[in-house]
């Protein structure tokens, strides 16, 4: 008796992550962050709203599973949380 081969895919988690914050249109890129990037609480003078941030985060947490090309830069970016 042979085992099931399982599949496992989060395309759609994906894009619903990326419709959710609205980065849909958003570019590929080889690396998840610049090299020298300074994060601050502020983008263009206004406070990041952290229950906002947090909410990103953690759902790019969960898609790891099966992107660890993506681990690197969600745990970089959650290290304050």
């Amino acid at each position: 008796m042979w085992g099931a081969i399982v599949f496992v895919s989060q395309n759609k988690y994906a894009s619903d992550i990326f419709k959710k914050f609205k980065i849909e249109n958003s570019k590929s890129v080889f690396t998840p962050f610049e090299k020298k990037m300074k994060l601050t609480r502020e983008i263009d003078d206004k406070r990041v709203d952290p229950t906002y941030y947090k909410s990103f985060i953690e759902s790019f947490e969960y898609l790891t599973v099966t992107r660890p090309n993506i681990v690197f830069g969600v745990r970089f970016f959650s290290a304050d949380l």
